[in-house]
């Protein structure tokens, strides 16, 4: 683009890509297959105590933007986060902090994991 530097031209097409990417909804059974793909993987993290897809997959709407999945940690939380981003489906990640996290992954599709309290997931006190 003229008056415009690589660098610059490189963020705004990456931002125009990412805002037609926004409005991609997937259907409702490849996303289900995903969400379970994805507790599947987090099973095996140790720090895991519950975890659950939320969501329109949850309410078992025709399509999905955004798979959600809600997850409680034992005594380190943020470990549920790292594992979480060792899944080999991640194409990208676009935000990320100690409790949460949105990614991309290889297929448009975008996940989101955060943390909750364990009485949150589980729906009561903790045992």
């Amino acid at each position: 683009m003229r008056g415009f530097g690589v660098k610059a031209e490189q963020r705004i097409l990456k931002a125009i890509d990412q805002d037609q990417q926004a409005d991609e909804r997937y259907l409702l059974l490849p996303a289900f297959r995903v969400g379970r793909q994805i507790t599947d993987h987090m099973r095996t993290c140790t720090a895991l105590k519950e975890i659950d897809v939320a969501g329109a997959v949850r309410r078992s709407q025709e399509t999905v933007g955004t798979l959600r999945i809600v997850a409680g940690a034992t005594q380190n939380p943020a470990a549920l986060v790292k594992h979480f981003l060792r899944l080999p489906l991640i194409g990208g990640v676009e935000q990320q902090n100690r409790s949460s996290c949105i990614v991309r992954l290889v297929d448009g599709l975008r996940v989101s994991l955060r943390r909750r309290r364990v009485e949150e997931v589980c729906g009561g006190p903790a045992s």
